[in-house]
Protein backbone atom coordinates (compact mmCIF):
# COMPACT_ATOMS: atom_id res chain seq x y z
CA UNK A 1 0.00 0.00 0.00
CA UNK A 2 1.15 2.92 -1.17
CA UNK A 3 1.31 6.30 1.78
CA UNK A 4 1.71 10.13 1.35
CA UNK A 5 4.24 11.60 3.72
CA UNK A 6 3.86 15.05 5.25
CA UNK A 7 6.59 17.60 5.22
CA UNK A 8 7.03 16.91 9.22
CA UNK A 9 8.04 13.05 8.47
CA UNK A 10 10.70 14.17 6.02
CA UNK A 11 11.92 16.88 8.30
CA UNK A 12 12.81 14.26 11.54
CA UNK A 13 14.54 12.18 8.39
CA UNK A 14 16.72 15.14 6.69
CA UNK A 15 17.03 17.04 9.75
CA UNK A 16 17.00 15.34 12.90
CA UNK A 17 18.31 12.11 11.02
CA UNK A 18 15.64 10.38 12.98
CA UNK A 19 16.98 6.79 13.24
CA UNK A 20 13.65 5.07 13.66
CA UNK A 21 11.80 7.30 11.14
CA UNK A 22 14.81 6.08 8.72
CA UNK A 23 14.37 2.65 9.29
CA UNK A 24 10.43 3.12 8.53
CA UNK A 25 11.07 5.08 5.58
CA UNK A 26 13.61 2.14 4.75
CA UNK A 27 11.27 -0.44 5.27
CA UNK A 28 8.61 0.79 3.20
CA UNK A 29 10.65 1.28 0.40
CA UNK A 30 12.52 -2.25 0.50
CA UNK A 31 8.53 -3.45 0.85
CA UNK A 32 7.76 -1.89 -2.83
CA UNK A 33 5.38 0.61 -1.32
CA UNK A 34 5.34 3.81 -3.06
CA UNK A 35 6.17 6.45 -0.85
CA UNK A 36 4.78 10.09 -2.02
CA UNK A 37 4.91 13.59 -1.08
CA UNK A 38 2.91 16.45 -2.60
CA UNK A 39 4.86 19.18 -4.70
CA UNK A 40 3.16 21.26 -1.20
CA UNK A 41 5.94 19.38 0.88
CA UNK A 42 8.76 19.33 -1.48
CA UNK A 43 8.20 23.60 -1.90
CA UNK A 44 8.27 23.93 2.16
CA UNK A 45 11.41 21.39 2.38
CA UNK A 46 13.39 23.36 -0.25
CA UNK A 47 12.53 26.28 1.00
CA UNK A 48 13.36 25.79 4.31
CA UNK A 49 16.92 24.48 2.90
CA UNK A 50 17.44 27.60 0.78
CA UNK A 51 16.77 29.24 3.65
CA UNK A 52 19.75 27.78 5.45
CA UNK A 53 23.04 29.64 5.94
CA UNK A 54 24.95 26.61 4.16
CA UNK A 55 22.62 24.45 2.30
CA UNK A 56 24.64 22.13 0.47
CA UNK A 57 24.89 19.07 2.72
CA UNK A 58 20.95 19.17 3.77
CA UNK A 59 20.16 19.97 0.13
CA UNK A 60 22.49 17.00 -0.84
CA UNK A 61 20.32 14.72 1.54
CA UNK A 62 16.66 16.52 0.14
CA UNK A 63 17.87 15.36 -3.59
CA UNK A 64 18.73 12.09 -2.45
CA UNK A 65 15.90 10.98 -0.66
CA UNK A 66 13.56 12.31 -3.36
CA UNK A 67 14.97 10.01 -5.65
CA UNK A 68 13.24 7.38 -3.89
CA UNK A 69 9.64 9.02 -3.53
CA UNK A 70 6.80 9.46 -5.92
CA UNK A 71 5.95 13.09 -6.45
CA UNK A 72 2.03 14.19 -6.27
CA UNK A 73 1.44 16.71 -8.41
CA UNK A 74 -0.98 20.00 -7.58
CA UNK A 75 -3.95 19.41 -9.57
CA UNK A 76 -7.82 21.11 -10.34
CA UNK A 77 -9.42 18.29 -8.81
CA UNK A 78 -6.96 18.99 -5.58
CA UNK A 79 -8.12 22.71 -5.33
CA UNK A 80 -11.53 21.69 -5.59
CA UNK A 81 -10.55 19.38 -2.29
CA UNK A 82 -8.50 22.00 -0.56
CA UNK A 83 -11.35 24.35 -1.07
CA UNK A 84 -13.89 22.19 0.61
CA UNK A 85 -11.29 21.29 3.34
CA UNK A 86 -10.35 25.01 4.05
CA UNK A 87 -14.17 26.10 4.58
CA UNK A 88 -15.18 22.92 6.65
CA UNK A 89 -12.37 23.63 8.65
CA UNK A 90 -13.00 26.87 9.02
CA UNK A 91 -16.68 26.80 10.10
CA UNK A 92 -15.61 24.19 12.66
CA UNK A 93 -13.44 27.07 14.04
CA UNK A 94 -10.27 24.21 13.67
CA UNK A 95 -8.26 26.44 10.74
CA UNK A 96 -4.78 24.76 10.06
CA UNK A 97 -2.03 26.18 7.75
CA UNK A 98 -2.97 26.30 4.31
CA UNK A 99 0.72 24.13 2.70
CA UNK A 100 -1.34 21.30 5.18
CA UNK A 101 -4.61 21.92 3.93
CA UNK A 102 -3.24 20.90 0.28
CA UNK A 103 -1.25 17.81 1.39
CA UNK A 104 -4.31 16.92 3.25
CA UNK A 105 -6.39 17.37 -0.15
CA UNK A 106 -3.99 15.18 -1.70
CA UNK A 107 -4.00 12.77 0.42
CA UNK A 108 -7.59 12.78 -0.06
CA UNK A 109 -7.57 13.14 -3.74
CA UNK A 110 -5.19 9.98 -4.20
CA UNK A 111 -6.74 7.71 -1.43
CA UNK A 112 -3.44 7.65 0.24
CA UNK A 113 -3.19 7.51 3.91
CA UNK A 114 -1.24 10.45 5.48
CA UNK A 115 1.90 9.76 7.51
CA UNK A 116 2.41 12.78 9.61
CA UNK A 117 3.85 14.33 13.47
CA UNK A 118 1.22 17.06 13.03
CA UNK A 119 -2.36 16.02 14.64
CA UNK A 120 -4.31 18.61 13.23
CA UNK A 121 -4.28 16.59 9.99
CA UNK A 122 -7.41 14.58 12.44
CA UNK A 123 -9.97 17.28 12.04
CA UNK A 124 -9.95 16.73 8.22
CA UNK A 125 -12.48 14.31 7.36
CA UNK A 126 -11.67 11.63 5.21
CA UNK A 127 -8.50 10.89 5.47
CA UNK A 128 -6.92 8.30 6.35
CA UNK A 129 -3.21 8.08 9.19
CA UNK A 130 -0.51 5.45 9.55
CA UNK A 131 1.63 6.27 12.11
CA UNK A 132 5.44 5.63 11.98
CA UNK A 133 7.32 5.34 15.36
CA UNK A 134 9.63 8.36 15.66
CA UNK A 135 10.63 7.53 19.21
Amino acid sequence: MSCLLDTSIIHYIIFRKNEKLIMEFEQALFEGRDVCISTITYYELKRKILRLENPNKQMKSFENLIKNLKLLSFTQQTADIASKIHADLKNKGKPISQCDVLIGAAAIEKELPIVSEDGHFSHIEGIAHEKWKKD
